[in-house]
């Protein structure tokens, strides 16, 4: 997924349909070769309103054999509103999926709303620039806020909402540097310091809102469980003393 989104060269515009490996009757019934391309189109065509010409489809390819595998499904639309009307009208046929190649995470479908940031309960980033005579709505590609947007430690292209934000926090971190502390104490995706125990080598924030992380028992504890163990620990180490 990620050689992919690299090579694509505006990621926000286009998404993956995939076929899940089932065994279910409904993803037997689906057709094979030319016709279930011909669907596919069919089905684009009804959602988006946009005639075949206006948008491109390319059919995946088996990793094994290099040949064209259906499994997965490549589409290229002209802009993000597009993608985001197909993206919100899966599942399709009743059994195929979708997912955005600008997202982090594969398939986060099952927590997506299409105006809330799918790391927090924020609302999505929605900037309204004025270029020439027209105005520009400009969103996260990642379908984030710009606070989380700013703070993902993995990802294939730079987003235009949170340029600023990861901007300040560089200024940030140099003067933080200046003051005393190194490079390794800092969190690299904020101006807060490091946790020295997360599993991600982050601060609490940024481990907590990645997209994609590693389990971290040291942030994934909750705020109870840490207040018992620091009390246990309080008071085994008066039992020592007394």
């Amino acid at each position: 997924m990620y050689e992919i989104s690299e090579k694509c060269a505006n990621s926000e515009n286009a998404l993956l349909i995939i076929k899940p490996l089932s065994t279910l009757e409904v993803v037997r019934e689906l057709p094979s070769g030319d016709e279930y391309l011909k669907q596919i189109i069919n089905l684009i065509q009804n959602i988006t309103q946009r005639y075949s010409n206006e948008f491109q489809i390319e059919e995946g390819v088996n990793p094994v054999t290099g040949e064209p595998d259906q499994q997965h499904i490549f589409v290229k639309l002209p802009s993000k509103i597009d993608t985001d009307r197909l993206y919100n009208a899966q599942p399709y046929f009743g059994c195929l999926i979708a997912h955005k190649l600008s997202h982090i995470q594969i398939c986060p479908f099952t927590r997506y709303y299409p105006d809330l940031c799918l790391m927090c309960s924020s609302k999505k980033v929605k900037n309204f620039t004025k270029f020439m005579t027209f105005i520009q709505e400009q969103t996260c590609i990642r379908d984030m806020c710009k606070d989380c947007c700013a703070r993902q430690d993995h990802g294939f292209s730079m987003c235009k909402c949170s340029v600023q934000v990861s901007q300040q926090n560089l200024a940030s971190n140099k003067d933080l540097m200046d003051s005393g502390l190194t490079k390794d104490e800092i969190c690299k995706n904020c101006s807060s310091t490091k946790d020295l125990n997360c599993r991600n080598k982050l601060c609490m924030t940024c481990c907590l809102v990645q997209a994609f992380r590693m389990d971290c028992p040291f942030h994934d504890e909750s705020y109870y469980c840490k207040e018992m163990r620091t009390m246990y620990n309080i008071f085994r180490f008066s039992q020592k003393i007394f």
